[in-house]
């Protein structure tokens, strides 16, 4: 298999040097910091990330200061607890934006984790837990479980966290397939049982998290800076 040191060195040659290129990468939070996150934030993040999938972005954050009015500031046990018809007054006010699924799904992602909030004391607790030489499991598990939470939504909802988290973009997928690693992103539970022993094995090479694994891997393909065509 590919030494990562290759992937760096490309992904570094691309971005006039290895200094400049990790100035660029965003790198876990402590995991003190994880747990000490509150509930609401955690849901009100997921429910953002739900709606933006597929939606302009800048649209659905200008309108977040309204969804949070919406739906009390994203309570677990609030947002649970809503009916059908509350979910609809809500879309009917014209303050946020339409859409029945996603809108349904952040009633269901409010009760997994206010089972979980339950269960670990906090959902920061939860996932300041996750072990990242499992990373693949954890991910599979929170898309059982939750609501258009599985693979790049919920590994990016939780970046956002600061949880350590390989998110398979576009960029980190077609890196992969140029080096021979994998033909796609990991998304099955058979594809991330084969896919997870090369993360770890990179994890060990590198003693770097599984942010900069797939911020290196997104990066080394693409553009040649024009600097660093002259070192």
């Amino acid at each position: 298999m590919i030494s990562f040191g290759q992937i760096e060195d490309q992904a570094a040659m691309r971005h006039g040097g290895m200094e400049a290129l990790k100035a660029m990468l965003q790198f876990p939070a402590l995991a003190e910091d994880v747990a000490a996150i509150p509930d609401d934030r955690w849901l009100s993040e997921a429910c953002r990330i739900v709606m933006q999938a597929g939606f302009n972005w800048e649209q659905v954050d200008r309108k977040w200061p309204a969804f949070e009015v919406a739906f009390g500031g994203f309570q677990p046990d609030y947002v649970a607890g809503l009916s059908d018809e509350q979910l609809e007054d809500k879309m009917a006010s014209g303050t946020i934006v339409k859409h029945w699924p996603k809108i349904k799904a952040f009633r269901a992602n409010a009760a997994l984790l206010s089972e979980l909030g339950q269960q670990y004391g906090s959902v920061g607790s939860y996932f300041s837990g996750w072990r990242n030489r499992e990373f693949g499991e954890h991910l599979l598990e929170l898309q059982q479980r939750g609501d258009r939470l599985g693979g790049k939504t919920g590994a990016i909802w939780l970046r956002r966290m600061g949880v350590d988290s390989f998110i398979p973009t576009p960029a980190v997928e077609k890196a992969l397939k140029e080096f021979g690693v994998v033909e796609r992103a990991p998304s099955s539970r058979k594809a991330w049982t084969e896919f997870q022993p090369i993360l770890n094995q990179w994890l060990d090479e590198t003693g770097e998290s599984l942010n900069y694994i797939s911020q290196m891997l997104a990066r080394s393909c693409g553009e040649v800076y024009a600097e660093a065509l002259n070192e």
